[in-house]
């Protein structure tokens, strides 16, 4: 059987529902680049620099643009290690954060000054 996107996003979404259904930790969540693409954007929410459900996963394939919004009730500025991409986050409006996931790998997403990790993105080949 040949692969697809679907195929991918039918395996992802069986081994979200899999975590879920196994306990699998409140800290984090997985939400794959596919699912993000179909208007479902992912939201970090950040209050007083901490990530309020811990550090979330985001996962993309290669090739895919990677999108999630940032939501903090304090003016900041969020950091993607090894993209380095630093954008300023205002207080109190949730602002997208987009662009080509082309370094596969596991990158961390913080926020400064405080340097404490919201996210986990994972770049998928």
């Amino acid at each position: 059987m040949p692969y697809t996107k679907t195929s991918a996003l039918l395996f992802a979404l069986a081994i979200a529902i899999g975590l879920v259904a196994c306990g699998g930790s409140s800290n984090e969540t997985v939400t794959t680049g596919s699912t993000a693409s179909k208007g479902e954007i992912p939201t970090l929410v950040v209050r007083n620099e901490e990530p309020v459900n811990g550090v979330e996963t985001l996962e993309f394939s290669a090739g895919e643009q990677v999108e999630f919004k940032v939501d903090s009730n304090t003016k900041t500025e969020l950091h993607v290690h090894g993209y380095e991409i630093e954008k300023e986050i205002p207080a109190g409006k949730a602002t997208t954060i987009s662009f080509p996931a082309e370094l596969e790998g596991i990158y961390d997403i913080e926020v400064h000054p405080a340097e404490e990790q919201i996210a986990e993105l994972r770049v998928n080949p």
